[in-house]
């Protein structure tokens, strides 16, 4: 937490990536309570905002989900739900838990795929790409991206 908030970019991750090979799983049992009782509120901002389907986890949000990130660059951010997804199938991976894939990991994992799937489109030539990455992209950085793929 920063700020009273939680940092989904890496801060709030990094805390639980040793409980996974130390056999702690248990450690984690917190971040899949947050994480799971937030998905209707993420899924609604998704569909508002976004307007598209499955979840969007926010790079910085309150105990309730509530998205506490200022600008328009964070607040549009899109990889806190694959990270924190992540530890849902490390779960999985390492304790083989069919019931809390079905009951935990799966709705989470669904969830983020369905968003980012949406937020995928097709080029030009066919090509997926991320919604507005070929569209307008005005730094360097970016023209240089384009012009690699």
């Amino acid at each position: 937490m920063k700020n009273a908030d939680f940092h989904n970019n890496i801060n709030m991750p990094i805390l639980y990536w040793g409980q996974y090979t130390a056999s702690r799983l248990e450690l984690a049992e917190p971040l899949y309570r947050l994480m799971s009782g937030i998905l209707p509120r993420r899924k609604k901002d998704a569909a508002d905002y976004f307007k598209m389907r499955g979840a969007r986890y926010p790079i910085s949000m309150g105990p309730d989900g509530v998205e506490t990130a200022p600008g328009i660059l964070l607040l549009t951010w899109i990889g806190a739900g694959g990270w924190l997804a992540e530890h849902f199938w490390w779960h999985y991976q390492f304790s083989g838990d069919r019931v809390f894939l079905k009951k935990h990991a799966y709705p989470i994992l669904k969830e983020c795929a369905l968003f980012y799937e949406d937020y995928l489109q097709k080029d030009a030539n066919g090509k997926f790409r991320l919604l507005g990455s070929f569209k307008r992209c005005p730094s360097l950085y970016c023209k240089h991206l384009q012009n690699s793929h």
